[in-house]
């Protein structure tokens, strides 16, 4: 198989076509695109618009705050940070697994995702939906004068952030309602896709055969990471971890038999290649999506949690929690104790390999997994059972989340087979 450089895709070049699908959204009416589900529950449609404090710049002495946005008081108990990142992981998965279907190429799949998936299209959307005209609406004055002064300036610069955060917890908001389903989320999200997907991609990249770079997350320390490495080896979580891990080996012997033509996994400097490559996206979104959701079963959280006055410190632990998972440390250990090497072609890679190689094959099977399988709740079962060690990593690191007991993982595993 040829070498395949990995991509390059300038900071410049991907801010201009992210400024041609916002000017296509500005261009765009209310009635151009689908509407969003309404919420009916009183209280989680309030936390939704209930919006968490995202500028940073204190408000001028010499501001005079206009009528639009307005901001009324809230009865709302939590902000909407919480409902934001279940929205922010559950939208990301969609777009990329709707994206995939689309696609002509790995790299047209990726660059496509990420645009829709940019905070400043989202802010956009958020705008022309017509959220900010809601009633409930409650906004930092700092929040509303950013948002002041963007429209003011024909909103031609990136819309302040708390537009795309607003978006994202309507969308989560959308997966409680719907009882931890995401159809209806979807039902939204896949004829928008197809509205903006012609203005979110290049024809060059639809022939182009560059991979993606390595699956590389950010937000972790590498002291944590190291940390859990170590964890689930002393403290006797893989068995488990195993067991349950044979779907993500089945998976892979699936691909290898059938989308892959009986080949193995090759890497070129550290990057993946195809065809292996090509549910690295779906993969890195479905494993991110699958721990927030396997933290609330593990943890026994009611999904009442979004509208309490917790949700706001819980949404940052589980995004600690998150990144920590998925640190590339932690998915290589993961990788190494599955034996996922046997799929690597070079028999160095086999005998000894790097945290970002072993990172790749563990995120590529749950991307396989996702396409072949199917069945969400046996990952997210897998999840539940890293969900102990990575909280018993953070506790260690002085990372504590008041609403967490120590959660063993004996529990996990009769939490599981209650479930079956």
């Amino acid at each position: 198989m040829a070498v395949q450089s990995k991509p390059v895709w300038p900071k410049d070049e991907r801010d201009l076509l992210a400024e041609s699908l916002r000017e296509a959204i500005r261009n765009m009416q209310y009635s151009d695109l689908p509407q969003l589900p309404e919420i009916l529950d009183d209280l989680l449609r309030k936390t939704v618009f209930n919006c968490a404090a995202t500028s940073k710049e204190a408000l001028p002495p010499d501001a005079v705050l206009e009528d639009f946005p307005a901001s009324q008081p809230t009865t709302a108990h939590a902000t909407n940070k919480l409902l934001e990142l279940w929205g922010d992981a559950h939208m990301n998965y969609l777009i990329t697994r709707i994206v995939e279907r689309l696609s002509e190429s790995k790299l047209h799949h990726s660059k496509v995702s990420l645009m829709l998936c940019r905070n400043d299209v989202l802010g956009e959307l958020c705008f022309i939906l017509k959220l900010l005209e809601h009633p409930d609406l409650c906004l930092t004055e700092a929040d509303r004068w950013a948002i002041q002064l963007w429209i003011r300036g024909g909103r031609l610069g990136e819309p302040p952030k708390v537009l795309a955060n607003l978006m994202e917890a309507y969308l989560g908001a959308l997966w409680v309602a719907n009882q931890g389903r995401f159809e209806l989320m979807h039902q939204w999200l896949e004829p928008l896709i197809t509205i903006l997907y012609p203005f979110a991609t290049t024809d060059a990249d639809k022939t182009s055969t560059e991979q993606r770079a390595p699956f590389e997350p950010q937000g972790c320390s590498v002291c944590c990471g190291e940390a859990m490495y170590d964890t689930l080896d002393t403290k006797e979580y893989l068995p488990e971890i195993i067991a349950a891990g044979g779907i993500l080996r089945d998976a892979l012997h699936a691909a290898q038999k059938g989308d892959c033509s009986g080949q193995l996994m090759a890497f070129a400097e550290e990057v993946l290649q195809a065809p292996y490559s090509h549910v690295l996206e779906t993969g890195e979104m479905c494993l991110r999506m699958n721990i927030v959701n396997a933290y609330l079963r593990a943890t026994h959280q009611r999904r009442d949690i979004f509208v309490s006055p917790a949700a706001e410190n819980k949404a940052r632990y589980i995004t600690k929690l998150r990144n920590l998972i998925m640190a590339p440390q932690v998915t290589a250990r993961l990788a190494a104790a599955l034996a996922l090497s046997e799929w690597f072609a070079s028999p160095s890679n086999q005998l000894m390999s790097s945290n970002r190689v072993l990172s790749q094959s563990f995120v590529a099977a749950v991307g396989w997994f996702d396409r072949i399988d199917g069945r969400l709740q046996e990952l997210e079962k897998f999840a539940m059972l890293i969900i102990p060690a990575a909280i018993e990593t953070l506790s260690e690191h002085g990372y504590h989340e008041y609403a967490v007991c120590a959660v063993s993982s004996l529990l996990i595993l009769m939490a599981i087979a209650f479930e079956m």
